[in-house]
């Protein structure tokens, strides 16, 4: 399973990002979907501090939001609907659905 890193500005920088994620989250079931196991924020505050320190992007991706959930929920549920279609999350807080 990938690991969502921190947007960072040279990839140079990639063994920083894998750094930040083992230091700043914990592999963990999603609540509405356990099949899945996400890096989450063990910290929300702590966690946006650090990004703040060392100039990267927000660390939205560490947070399993409930839309994307229920969405991941719904599509475990009815694989029928996209079965053989390309599906699009334009910006709705479902990056979950890309795992």
């Amino acid at each position: 399973m990938p690991i969502a890193a921190p947007s960072l500005a040279r990839p140079a920088d990639d063994a920083r990002s894998m750094r930040f994620v083992r230091d700043h989250t914990t592999l963990t079931a999603v609540a509405l979907v356990p099949e899945l196991s996400l890096h989450l924020a063990r910290q929300p505050f702590e966690i946006f501090q650090a990004a703040d320190d060392i100039k990267a992007e927000r660390p939205y991706w560490a947070f399993a939001w409930s839309g994307g959930q229920g969405l991941a929920r719904w599509l475990l549920d009815n694989p029928s609907a996209v079965a053989g279609k390309r599906v699009l999350d334009v910006g709705c807080g479902g990056g979950i659905l890309s795992e």
